[in-house]
């Protein structure tokens, strides 16, 4: 079997799904924290830390991320915490700046469904942190949003948000005004036409924002881009599609992309798995042509849970001194505690789990 191995060193990541209680028998977890370490230059420093608090339904009731600076002090970069007051059930959300000061917060009241949003509070720190932003929400019969009026910590109306729908429930117009920071009001509007089966026929989008107003027309046909204007103060600067474009055998729906995956470093082995009378993987070699280019050995505690995956590398069919190992460590519950990636008796990477339950 051929498997594609980026020949360089193996990275391992954590991510917010990454937590789950793997024996049936454990209590909920309580709270959580995840820290991330990995040698800088001469340095074994922490690059990345969360904590996380649960109710006992198993539900995250706060989320706070801290993230190392380029000076590798770590400090806050996301906070996220829910729960209920006197407005209803709430989600807030602050985003901090490298030195750890806050930047942004929204507060967010939901609906019972837990979807639709009914008001949001909002301080920009950089701008005014004195100052809150509200917006509240209405919706018509089927959930779909008809306003969102913005108010001032004052009470004054700054802003407004609207949106209209056919008969089908299409949104046919959608249109938004606010004031900026000098009082002026800045505008914007989209409207939608459709055919009498629902097939999208133009789409119209104008800003204003101070003496600029920026216009896109967008012509469709079979729900596909048929033709495309973009204007500035009624000049057009860009277009495709069309009668007049020179660009007429542009079709959007076949357009490509260049995605660049960031490493040539990739070398295709041959890969071959072993077993014990058990069934359990215990050795994974992999050769390059007739000679073997690695073998990873694996091992593990009474409960099968991983402790220990070793790679050994080869040159020219033999071991060449080159050794990673990235060993594990469980809990009574066998939740992962620690993770850590050695090369030559040295910690490269390590990340550690901190559980606490119920009980």
């Amino acid at each position: 079997m051929k498997k594609l191995i980026a020949f360089c060193s193996l990275v391992f990541t954590a991510s917010w799904a990454s937590v789950s209680l793997l024996a049936q028998s454990a209590p909920l977890i309580k709270t959580w924290e995840y820290k991330e370490a990995e040698m800088k230059e001469d340095t074994f420093a922490i690059i990345k830390q969360e904590q996380k608090e649960y109710d006992p339904t198993g539900t995250v009731t706060k989320y706070i991320l801290f993230i190392a600076n380029p000076i590798l002090d770590l400090v806050k970069s996301l906070e996220v915490e829910s729960g209920y007051d006197e407005h209803g059930n709430f989600e807030k959300i602050t985003k901090y700046d490298e030195g750890g000061e806050p930047l942004l917060q929204e507060k967010t009241y939901f609906a019972k469904n837990k979807k639709s949003k009914l008001r949001t509070e909002i301080i920009d720190f950089m701008k005014d942190p004195d100052d809150i932003l509200i917006r509240v929400w209405k919706y018509n019969e089927d959930m779909q949003p008809l306003s969102v009026i913005h108010t001032n910590k004052a009470g004054k109306i700054v802003g407004q948000e609207t949106w209209k729908y056919n008969k089908t429930g299409e949104e046919t117009k959608y249109a938004k005004w606010e004031l900026d920071a000098n009082g002026k009001k800045n505008t914007e509007e989209k409207t939608t036409a459709y055919d009498k089966v629902g097939n999208l026929l133009q789409s119209v989008h104008i800003q204003k924002i101070g003496k600029v107003v920026m216009k896109e027309q967008t012509l469709f046909e079979n729900n596909r881009v048929k033709e495309k204007i973009r204007m500035k103060n009624g000049e057009i600067v860009s277009s495709f599609g069309g009668a007049n474009s020179k660009n007429n055998n542009f079709d959007p729906s076949k357009a490509k992309t260049l995605v660049d995956f960031g490493s040539d470093d990739f070398v295709m082995y041959d890969s071959e798995d072993i077993y014990d009378d058990n069934g359990v993987k215990i050795k994974t070699i992999m050769t390059e042509g007739i000679d073997i280019a690695m073998e990873i050995l694996y091992t593990y505690d009474k409960n099968d849970n991983l402790i220990s995956s070793k790679t050994i590398y080869f040159t020219e069919g033999e071991p060449n001194g080159h050794e990673e190992e990235i060993v594990y460590e469980y809990d009574e519950y066998n939740n992962k505690t620690r993770e850590a990636k050695i090369e030559r008796g040295v910690i490269m990477q390590e990340k550690t789990y901190v559980f606490k339950y119920f009980k």
